[in-house]
């Protein structure tokens, strides 16, 4: 007989007498129950105590498909760092990257398929009977309405939803709350196309923001940082080499805050003071302008400085420095959003600021269409319009959302049309809003629990693979609906 104790041994000893401790607690006469150190009486296999192990996957905190670097430590993940070999992030995360480790354990995911009984509560029901249930609501709505709305998702699981849409006779509409509906329509006014172009700000001498927030949470804000930071950082001392930047709005946001100079332009007269600008460069032939730009001069001719200085509330002799330092700078960049395109003439704003950027020949090399960003793609707000009066008026027999939450940023209208709709299905990792309001709910896998990819932008295919086990009883999306 030994007196000796192995790993193995210990660990069992230690749950059970953690078990014991909570019994007796719960009885009175004991400690408080404490939490085990360990999450794992049973280790994974890959898993070696006090050694980290390292996964590469791809943030879906945003639709911006940063990529990041995991650190496991005896099968649980503990921080999040960004992936140098990303061609989006460069080794940056941003806050929301790094909490999606709150999201993982966060003790209010829904941790296994619920149903609502006829008391009008949810309760527990298994994954089978879960799986059987929706099959029987898919068939009994074929053909009468079913609808699956998610999220921005370019991926290979958009594109299963797809398929399967197109197999049962449903659509598919995407739907995020930020969906730059303005930029889209600005840029089809512009150029004849919806999509939104990347922007290159590492590259730029002169960035000016008509309210775009960039540096916070605009389109793909840590991209846009790294390359704002090479832009406005020294070159060998030389502070001439820094790209000068302007912040025009009313307001001062984050990004506004790290600007050279700020333009407190009158609330909807950005666009006014980008044409005017424009108007300067032209008249003054002060860049290289395109060939084809002659047409804009009759457009242009009624935004000389001196008619709109007045609107604007910037005086004639700044706008005229402001057009010629952008125009001689060689590389300027002009971006539009956040502040400046929430009016009713944001479209309008998009589409000057556009016209700016075009007469001084950034379109094509720091404004590159074709290098789309992903979530251009989203449904247009009047198609999630037509949507909810479709619900409203009980043509969608079958609703199934995942990604997002209409009922939180759509109140009113879209959550009374939930109503109207016979039979509704959520995949949400959460009990929010829209979840609250279904007939079932299929909770998904966090995303660092299962496989995916996205694709960011044109071009580039971010891989998302598994760091951790499922932390509660869920099934990726995809698989539910193969099966």
């Amino acid at each position: 007989m030994t007196d000796s104790i192995d790993r193995r041994r210990f660990l069992k000893v230690l749950g059970v007498t953690g078990a014991g401790a909570a019994a007796l607690s719960s009885c009175g006469i004991g400690p408080e129950p404490t939490e085990r150190l360990i999450p794992y009486l049973v280790q994974p296999e890959d898993q070696i105590p006090g050694t980290a192990t390292y996964y590469a996957t791809t943030c879906r905190e945003c639709a911006a498909g940063c990529g990041v670097r995991v650190r496991v430590r005896e099968g649980r993940a503990v921080k999040l760092e960004g992936n140098p070999d990303s061609p989006i992030n460069r080794g940056r995360l941003c806050a929301r990257g790094q909490a999606a480790l709150q999201g993982l354990y966060n003790p209010d995911r829904v941790t296994h398929p619920l149903v609502r009984n006829a008391n009008g509560t949810f309760e527990d029901i298994d994954w089978d009977g879960a799986i059987q249930r929706l099959v029987a609501k898919v068939r009994e709505a074929q053909g009468e309405g079913i609808v699956f709305l998610t999220g921005a998702e370019q991926s290979t699981f958009g594109d299963l939803v797809n398929e399967w849409m197109k197999h049962i006779g449903g659509r598919h509409l995407s739907y995020e709350p930020f969906g730059f509906e303005a930029l889209r329509a600005g840029n089809r006014m512009a150029f004849g196309t919806a999509t939104l172009p990347s922007f290159d700000f590492a590259n730029a001498k002169y960035l000016m923001s008509f309210g775009a927030d960039f540096l916070d949470t605009w389109l793909s804000p840590v991209e846009f940082q790294n390359g704002f930071s090479q832009a406005h950082a020294f070159d060998g001392g030389r502070p001439a080499a820094m790209a000068k930047f302007v912040y025009v709005g009313p307001r001062l946001s984050l990004t506004g805050m790290n600007a050279d100079e700020w333009i407190a332009a009158r609330p909807g007269t950005e666009g006014t003071l980008a044409l005017a600008m424009a108007q300067v460069i032209m008249s003054q032939h002060l860049a290289r302008v395109p060939a084809d730009a002659s047409r804009l001069v009759s457009v242009l001719a009624a935004h000389s400085p001196r008619a709109v200085a007045q609107a604007i509330g910037i005086d004639e002799v700044t706008i005229v420095r402001l057009a010629r330092e952008f125009a001689r700078s060689g590389g300027g960049l002009a971006v539009a959003g956040g502040m400046a395109t929430q009016g009713a003439n944001g479209a309008a704003t998009v589409a000057a600021v556009n016209i700016l950027n075009y007469v001084v020949g950034s379109v094509g090399s720091l404004v590159k269409f074709g290098a789309d960003l992903a979530i251009g793609s989203t449904n247009t707000f009047a198609e999630l319009a037509a949507l909810t009066s479709a619900m409203a008026d009980g043509q969608v027999a079958l609703l199934l959302v995942h990604g997002t939450n209409p009922a939180h940023s759509l109140p009113g209208a879209f959550q009374q049309a939930l109503g109207k709709v016979a039979y509704k299905v959520s995949f949400s990792s959460y009990m929010d809003e829209t979840a609250a309001a279904c007939d079932l709910i299929l909770p998904d896998h966090h995303p660092l629990e299962q496989w995916g990819d996205s694709r960011p932008r044109a071009g580039v295919t971010a891989l998302q693979q598994p760091v951790v086990q499922p932390v509660f009883d869920t099934r990726p999306t995809g698989d539910v609906i193969l099966a």
